[in-house]
């Protein structure tokens, strides 16, 4: 009888061991969209009134479309008033190296993408002001590589975690090039 007993419980603690896992997005539920176009980029180049700035923005919809029959509510999916994000600005030194441009030399910065309940929209908008130089900008890298960046919600607690992968388009309608960078001159 005992060795039964030692049996069944030997049967049952493999049980649990084997359905027990290590990836973090079964324990804290997360859901992971793409989503094409969030990100757009006016032309830095232009001169007159507009002057030599870069402006983006990212713009993301209440309800994304997941291929199902109901787009996803994220704002009811996650609680979240925002999304992060991050991004960066370089500009080309007299040595040819790539120096950081923004915040005394911060490799990345954070943007955080807010809700708006009147418009039922997550929205950033962006304007950096530029000197002469040669530029490339990008926006953090994404789990789905570096060609597109993730906007991670920050949600209320309990409440599934949403990634939202896109790949940033130019004023011109091109994409970043592969490696996610944007480059450009301002003379």
């Amino acid at each position: 009888m005992k060795k039964i007993q030692i049996a069944f419980l030997a049967v049952i603690s493999s049980i649990v061991l084997v359905s027990c896992n290590t990836k973090d997005d079964d324990f804290f539920n997360s859901v992971y969209l793409d989503a094409p176009d969030l990100v757009r980029v006016d032309d830095p180049t232009i001169d007159g009134i507009v002057g030599n700035i870069l402006s983006f923005h990212v713009v993301i919809d209440r309800y994304l479309d997941e291929g199902l029959t109901t787009p996803l509510d994220i704002y009811k999916t996650t609680g979240a008033t925002s999304f992060g994000f991050s991004y960066s600005l370089e500009v080309k030194n007299s040595s040819g190296n790539w120096v950081s441009y923004l915040n005394g030399g911060a490799e990345y910065n954070v943007g955080e993408v807010v809700y708006d309940s009147v418009n039922e929209t997550y929205s950033f908008d962006k304007t950096i002001s530029l000197s002469a130089g040669t530029y490339r900008f990008r926006l953090g890298e994404s789990h789905q590589g570096a060609a597109n960046t993730d906007f991670i919600s920050r949600n209320e607690p309990n409440k599934t975690s949403v990634v939202i992968s896109s790949r940033p388009k130019k004023f011109d309608g091109t994409y970043f090039d592969n490696d996610g960078y944007y480059y450009f001159t301002i003379d």
